[in-house]
């Protein structure tokens, strides 16, 4: 059973990409000298991953990696802006090796889609409350990652695509109700938390989308008791 899920998971991934390389192919064809889609915020966007990592790796001086230098007289710019900082886990290890911020940029947006994408899907599989089959939540994960509105995020407000950390809190958040362990609470916590280090504006989205929907989990958390 563990083995076919794992099959399933790498089947929905492969997918993920398949869709990625046929939507986005000329995209794919320019990874090192241009920016998909770049109408609006995604140059800002690579701006502050760069300066984090550069920060983090001591490429760059200052007290503080709020501090950014613009906006100047104003100190710790970035901490009125949408940072980024959890999105280093992909960015940093990226910009080590590759000697290329615009090319790391361009495949962190990659893995990012290919995120959304896995996670929803597991969501749609493991969630009880939607129950569905393979070929549902790969419909699900596919809408949920390549549909219109993602596609225009695209090119004006690319940070509001760091979304994969949503469908992983809500599955935490209807284990830890169905089985009121300890564990499930901390794990749902710290998802959330990690959704606001992604993106502020998203984290405060799953924040929004919790209150309409613990109702709706606390309806079906009786019913499965009963």
């Amino acid at each position: 059973m563990i083995k076919k899920l794992r099959l399933t998971y790498l089947f929905s991934i492969l997918l993920g990409f398949i869709l990625i390389v046929f939507l986005f192919k000329s995209f794919l064809l320019n990874l090192n000298n241009s920016i998909l889609y770049n109408q609006g915020d995604p140059a800002l966007n690579l701006y502050f991953l760069k300066w984090g990592a550069d920060y983090i790796l001591g490429n760059v001086s200052g007290n503080s990696i709020f501090n950014l230098p613009v906006a100047y007289p104003f100190q710790n710019s970035l901490a009125m802006s949408d940072n980024l900082f959890g999105n280093q886990i992909i960015f940093l290890p990226l910009y080590l090796i590759i000697d290329n911020p615009l090319l790391v940029f361009n495949i962190w947006i990659i893995i990012t889609m290919i995120m959304n994408y896995l996670f929803m899907y597991i969501y749609f599989r493991q969630s009880k409350l939607i129950n569905s089959n393979f070929y549902l939540a790969n419909i699900g994960a596919t809408i949920f990652t390549f549909s219109l509105p993602s596609f225009d995020l695209l090119g004006g407000h690319l940070q509001l695509l760091l979304l994969y950390f949503i469908p992983i809190s809500l599955l935490l958040l209807e284990k830890a109700m169905t089985s009121l362990k300890i564990k499930y609470f901390i794990f749902f916590g710290l998802a959330v938390s990690f959704q606001f280090y992604l993106g502020i504006q998203t984290g405060f989205i799953l924040l929004i989308l919790l209150i309409f929907i613990l109702p709706v989990y606390l309806y079906y958390l009786v019913r499965w008791q009963l």
